[in-house]
């Protein structure tokens, strides 16, 4: 059953992945769009947990926050219980350009799944239900870098 799920999260992913390509705002890579999403799901995450996310080093993942920060698409400051690490959160601006890429993603997915009949789609939901906890509680684990959330 594992390898059912992984190959199927695995072709969702893909297919969220080219959409957000497809659909990011005007003038943000794949890698500024994908930091912007991150956060929009991990408000308050680190720069290393960010970095990880993305798939950068630390002084280009630096590089990446100092260029949105600039631009208005997040904050970043330091860790009121560890002031060697930098907290990021999203601006309102950051905020609504990424929601406004994820409404097409979004649309998008009930596009691709309007299809199902109702019986079919509950299946779907109940399937859903049953794996957002089991995999919240890793993915949680591994976006914060584990136990220490460094």
């Amino acid at each position: 059953m594992g390898d059912a799920v992984l190959e199927t999260c695995l072709r969702v992913a893909r297919l969220v992945r080219a959409e957000a390509r497809r659909h990011r705002p005007a003038g943000l890579s794949l890698s500024e769009f994908r930091a912007l999403a991150y956060l929009g799901a991990y408000p308050g995450a680190t720069l290393t947990e960010l970095a990880e996310y993305v798939g950068l080093g630390l002084p280009t993942a630096s590089k990446l926050v100092e260029t949105l920060r600039r631009r208005g698409d997040l904050t970043r400051r330091a860790d009121p219980a560890d002031r060697r690490r930098s907290v990021l959160a999203l601006t309102r601006q950051g905020k609504g350009r990424v929601d406004a890429a994820m409404r097409v993603v979004r649309a998008q997915m009930r596009r691709r799944l309007g299809g199902l009949t109702a019986a079919e789609a509950r299946v779907v939901r109940r399937a859903m239900a049953i794996l957002e906890p089991l995999m919240a509680s890793a993915a949680g684990s591994a976006a914060r870098g584990g136990a220490d959330g460094r």
